[in-house]
């Protein structure tokens, strides 16, 4: 994959290595955690996967080509390969956001999900209130299906999220 402005890099399995050694205030802004307790609750989640050798995701660091500095991230997880279908996930580092990074690297993405990963629904769940990525995924013909109540729980707290879904005859 490549486009103009960003590269990728395969991080599937580098980074559960990196996890261990990655300053914690580091992963906390990359991952857009508030609290350290949940950043090494998930953390914890991934490295448990990766020893069991149950990895489900598939994920790519995104690089500016002018600087090679990774910008953020975008992939697939939560990826059940007999059902043929993934969720998407991404995240772009604040001084990025806004720039058509993200449009730019998911045209790339989405493709290689249905020809590489051999999908045939990429699902994505977003908060209601996280209007940028739902105005992401409507660009590329994401179909809304509904509200997932009690979906995702953060803290003491269980939010809703909006499913979203792209088929590969889409």
């Amino acid at each position: 994959m490549e486009s103009t402005r960003i590269k990728f890099r395969d991080r599937t399995r580098a980074l559960i290595r990196a996890i261990a050694v990655q300053p914690k205030a580091m992963q906390m802004e990359f991952f857009g955690y508030q609290k350290v307790e949940l950043l090494e609750e998930r953390m914890g989640r991934i490295l448990k996967r990766f020893e069991d050798s149950q990895l489900d995701y598939r994920t790519f660091d995104l690089l500016e080509k002018e600087t090679n500095q990774v910008i953020g991230s975008c992939g697939f997880h939560n990826w059940v390969v007999d059902h043929d279908r993934a969720e998407i996930g991404y995240e772009l580092h604040a001084p990025y956001r806004g720039q058509g990074y993200m449009r730019e690297a998911m045209s790339q993405i989405l493709p290689f999900a249905f020809s590489e990963m051999n999908l045939n629904r990429i699902e994505a769940f977003i908060a209601p209130e996280n209007i940028k990525s739902i105005q992401l995924v409507e660009h590329f013909d994401f179909v809304k299906e509904g509200v997932v109540r009690g979906h995702y729980k953060v803290g003491a707290v269980y939010e809703d999220s909006i499913l979203f879904s792209l088929l590969k005859t889409d």
